[in-house]
């Protein structure tokens, strides 16, 4: 069973590899293959290897950076003691399971505002914690993760808080790279369709066969006659495995880069208006109801909480992002009515539900157990009481 364990965690790696092996590759053939090869002008092959190597190692550094960055642990305070969580794990229904939820966050002073589709505090079976806000369970990392927007294969980690700047910039840097790629090698991408001027093709296809008139070929055509790729060049003998990187490597880095604009963009959309993934498709649930603005502060704000105050380091794959991932600032307009809804919620009264049912809790602090009744004429008020969805 461990080896098959184990086997199936080494398969989740491929996708990782073969990312590496593609960077490797297009390092290799744009490098030696095109710029070296190609007998440009020094000045040409200067700015062509400098601008490469500078988009290469920051989206390669992104790229281990997004893989790599340790996420944050949740503390010990979210998660339940056994004593409370026997007594959870034995409740009669979600009002009293609600209600020794409401108890943990009143007690421990949790920071938590997101809630339950009924009105309860969000708690994981698996980890055995009440979540902190914006935090979810990842059934691949079989984790709770902080702030989490999605799992993603090809890094084989879930992009969230820690690393959620090195994955927009990652992203943003392959899309540049990939443009600035495609973009030098077209010339000679044409100049490998063009025909060599002394074949049978070129003879037959280039003149009239009774005039000997000289068909016209677009001007786009004839842009670069000193690649060697093209049939002027045709005599520097250019290997055809080297003509066959180089189509190559225009068709990758056209693809890729028509893909990763889409995703760069919709990021770059949910970062302006501080949402994750998960949030878009599912707003956050708080006391007053589906908030999909819950913590939007701006624009600017929203920079600066994901890349840091400093805006020379915005575009550095280095560590800037702000806060702990545990508790995450409210929209002004609504920060001030959440908390008092969050108070009255942790201190409803039960006589409200007209709740029959007995609640017995049990939680032991300095070596005392509290153990506390509650009726159908209420429960005592260190006892909260949760309220349904508003």
């Amino acid at each position: 069973m461990s080896c098959v364990y184990y086997l199936i965690e080494a398969t989740k790696w491929l996708p990782v590899l073969v990312t590496c092996v593609i960077f490797a590759w297009g390092y290799f053939a744009y490098t030696f293959q095109l710029v070296i090869f190609s007998q440009q002008l020094l000045a040409q092959q200067t700015i062509c290897l400098v601008v490469f190597n500078y988009l290469f190692i920051s989206t390669v550094w992104s790229y281990l950076r997004t893989i790599f960055t340790p996420r944050f642990s949740i503390p010990k305070k979210f998660y339940l003691s056994p004593e409370i969580y026997a007594d959870f794990v034995q409740a009669q229904n979600d009002q009293q399971r609600d209600e020794i939820l409401a108890y943990v966050v009143k007690h421990n002073e949790l920071p938590v505002y997101c809630r339950t589709y009924t009105g309860g505090y969000r708690f994981c079976e698996k980890c055995n914690l009440i979540k902190p806000d914006r935090c979810h369970h990842c059934s691949i990392c079989r984790v709770c993760v902080l702030k989490m927007d999605h799992h993603c294969p090809w890094i084989n980690n879930c992009v969230s808080f820690t690393n959620y700047k090195f994955f927009v910039l990652f992203l943003g840097y392959t899309f540049a790279l990939c443009v600035f790629v495609a973009a030098t090698t077209f010339p000679h991408f044409l100049g490998f369709w063009l025909p060599h001027p002394n074949s049978t093709y070129a003879t037959n296809h280039t003149t009239t066969a009774h005039t000997g008139q000289e068909l016209q070929v677009p001007k786009v055509l004839k842009a670069d006659t000193s690649s060697p790729f093209s049939p002027q060049q045709h005599n520097n003998a250019v290997p055809f495995s080297v003509r066959f990187q180089i189509l190559f490597l225009f068709f990758i880095s056209g693809m890729m880069s028509f893909c990763v604009v889409f995703l760069f963009c919709y990021h770059i959309y949910l970062l302006l208006n501080n949402r994750s993934t998960l949030e878009a498709f599912r707003p956050p649930l708080m006391a007053h109801g589906p908030d999909r603005n819950a913590f939007n502060l701006g624009k600017l704000a929203n920079l600066n909480q994901l890349f840091g105050r400093s805006k020379l380091l915005w575009f550095i794959p280095v560590y800037t992002t702000e806060g702990s991932g545990i508790t995450f600032e409210l929209r002004p307009q609504m920060s001030h009515d959440e908390e008092a809804r969050n108070e009255r919620f942790k201190f409803h009264d039960s006589r409200n539900k007209g709740d029959s049912n007995n609640i017995t809790m049990s939680f032991n602090r300095s070596n005392t157990e509290m153990r506390t009744i509650g009726t159908g004429s209420g429960v005592p008020s260190h006892l909260g009481q949760s309220t349904g969805a508003v």
